[in-house]
């Protein structure tokens, strides 16, 4: 079995990364080697497992917080519509890409107020517009996000929450494939579906010859994967995204409803681009049902995570006035993901009626 979390200070130097390998039982029976990964420090959780067929699975949990500054920008000139306020910060954040793109910025980062480890985020939010100088709060979603203009700031620390699914596909030669083919799924991560970071990293195993079944089973969760991510500015969304989703530059997908979540939480739209409306992806078939590898279609791809710790478990003591940590519980969940694809042949696998 697995031990239960260690107090503090137990195993790795604090903050360290740790890693647990496990062997795990796969939904059909077979045994696979899974690698886990903590890293307290950064707040996330990594999961690695190798299917049968080859394919690599990885499933990354980023809770890290991150502080937003709310910039306080007066808009150019006296105002007398919001038009001319929102065109000024349109401005601003033209003039903010060109300073990112200039070498200059290396040398003045350091200055913008509001830096910390997870980068400098100014949330946009709009202010009544009157016809004097009224403020307009505006500013620059990013890790890296040039000085303000004039004015003040405050910050508040909220919650990103993503869960990034990656799978590496490798291709069957015979049937045209091509040799190596990724996706990469973006969703919102809700706190009770793995167990925090810190408890993570402080399991460990006793008998490592053991092979692991989930002691839960989770329901399939379907997901129509609606928008993708821009994969330049994917790391404003989580600094794990550019890194996991290197090989699916062109394949990162999420959904509208967590596109709005992360909105609310200060996510710069230029992260995400629409893709095809849903009423006009209904009309189109499952890739399953197309001969022309050229046509579009919607693409369905399911993968498992086998095993992994999804909550605490907590005892009581006759001496202890209070429950303790004493194990974990562990869980296997499926999940499957719809998504729209320009041509057939980025779908090969999809080959079910």
């Amino acid at each position: 079995m697995l031990g239960a979390p260690r107090g503090e200070g137990a195993g790795t130097g604090a903050g360290a990364p740790s890693e647990l390998r496990v062997r795990v039982r796969l939904p059909d029976g077979q045994v696979t080697e899974e690698s886990l990964q903590a890293d307290s420090d950064a707040d996330s959780i990594s999961l690695e497992l190798r299917k049968p067929d080859g394919t690599l699975i990885s499933f990354t949990a980023d809770f890290k917080k991150v502080t937003f500054c709310t910039c306080k920008q007066f808009c150019f000139g006296k105002l007398s519509s919001s038009s001319l306020c929102e065109f000024s910060r349109r401005l601003w954040n033209i003039w903010g890409m060109f300073f990112l793109l200039s070498h200059r910025f290396k040398r003045e980062r350091e200055n913008f107020p509001c830096r910390q480890e997870g980068g400098i985020y100014c949330r946009a939010a709009s202010r009544p517009v009157s016809s004097a100088g009224s403020e307009l709060s505006t500013g620059w979603a990013g890790e890296e996000a040039p000085p303000p203009l004039a004015g003040s700031h405050s910050s508040a620390l909220l919650h990103q929450d993503v869960k990034i699914f990656r799978a590496l596909i490798l291709g069957e030669l015979e049937k045209g494939q091509s040799q190596l083919q990724a996706l990469c799924f973006a969703t919102r991560l809700h706190h009770n579906e793995i167990i925090p970071s810190e408890a993570m990293a402080k399991l460990r195993q006793k008998n490592p010859r053991a092979v692991r079944q989930a002691e839960e089973v989770r329901g399939l969760e379907q997901m129509h994967m609606d928008v993708t991510v821009n994969f330049s500015q994917g790391g404003l969304l989580s600094p794990h995204l550019r890194n996991v989703c290197a090989e699916a530059a062109d394949a990162i997908y999420t959904r509208q409803e967590d596109v709005r979540f992360w909105l609310e939480q200060g996510v710069d739209s230029f992260v995400f681009e629409a893709l095809p409306k849903a009423s006009e992806q209904m009309l189109l078939p499952r890739c399953g049902q197309v001969g022309d590898r050229g046509k579009p279609c919607v693409c369905r791809y399911g993968l498992s995570l086998a095993w992994y710790p999804c909550m605490l478990k907590y005892c009581h003591g006759r001496d202890r006035p209070t429950p303790y940590k004493c194990g974990i519980r562990s869980c296997q969940k499926s999940y499957s993901f719809d998504f729209y694809v320009p041509q057939r042949q980025l779908c090969l696998w999809d080959e079910d009626p």
